[in-house]
């Protein structure tokens, strides 16, 4: 039983790591959770089968029986630590997360300070706008953001665009 637990809690575990690539979705995330939840009561309801508990007595040496105060105080300290390890790594993730959030609004304010159009995007779809690029293309930048770059110009002008995407600028010294 115990072999079998550890073997029922290692695939429920693998399925579930191969399953949490993309988390985007709340079907995905509580199929994930579906699957941890099954490694871990796997694991223990199997390997609790193993156990049998019988009442006896103990023979009592120094230092080799915890008593329930002495468990009680282990299992409160491990369950604090943890807490308080939580804790911190929720502050930590807010403080990056607002210092990420005052970055982006420092580049947004050097890139509005350019009178040039603006455009940051990644594999042809536009992340980020400056307010010239809104007044230029006469769109807010929530509706320019996430749009295909092609989609912003005319289509006599896609083929242009493509050409100089693809070729390198020829130096003419």
């Amino acid at each position: 039983y115990v072999a079998a637990s550890v073997v029922v809690s290692v695939v429920c575990s693998v399925v579930a790591m191969a399953r949490a690539t993309d988390l985007t979705s709340t079907g995905r995330r509580l199929e994930v959770g579906g699957w941890l939840t099954l490694a871990i009561c796997g694991l223990h309801f199997t390997g609790m089968t193993a156990i049998s508990v019988a009442p006896g007595t103990a023979e009592v040496a120094e230092g080799t029986i915890l008593g329930t105060s002495g468990l009680a105080v282990a299992v409160g300290g491990v369950s604090v630590a943890i807490l308080i390890a939580s804790l911190m790594a929720i502050i930590v993730e807010r403080h990056l997360a607002q210092r990420s959030l005052r970055d982006l609004g420092r580049m947004r304010l050097m890139s509005n300070l350019a009178q040039e159009v603006l455009f940051i995007h990644r594999e042809g779809i536009v992340i980020e706008v400056n307010n010239a690029g809104e007044r230029l293309f006469k769109a807010s930048a929530e509706d320019i953001i996430g749009r295909p770059v092609l989609s912003l110009f005319a289509n006599d002008s896609a083929p242009a665009l493509i050409r100089r995407e693809r070729c390198p600028p020829v130096d003419r010294r």
